[in-house]
């Protein structure tokens, strides 16, 4: 499934066979976003205001505009039960979450 814009008031739930966005594409929600696929290749941005969960065996995020942003807390795993992805690749890219300061 490629994206190329999507955004929502509320949550953002995707699962494909494989998720890819382009240079320029954005993925953005208010509350949550959970991606569940083998494959996520972002050189997109993907932001949330709250939880990011991310289920994937390969996760490739680049490109200098490349962005995976959590307001809250940021999961990147293989799937719900914990198993750890084969790969998580962050080149030139940003990776980064905003937690709340108590």
């Amino acid at each position: 499934m490629s994206v190329n814009k999507a955004n929502s008031a509320r949550d953002i739930g995707m699962r494909a066979g494989a998720i890819t966005l382009a240079k320029g594409a954005k993925l953005e929600a208010q509350r949550d976003v959970t991606l569940v696929t083998p494959r996520l290749d972002n050189a997109g941005a993907i932001t949330t205001q709250r939880d990011m969960r991310v289920f994937a065996n390969r996760v490739d995020n680049h490109g200098n505009t490349a962005r995976l942003q959590a307001g809250q807390d940021l999961w990147i795993q293989k799937n719900p039960k914990g198993d750890k992805s084969a790969l998580v690749s962050n080149r030139s890219a940003t990776i980064k979450t905003r937690p709340a300061i108590w």
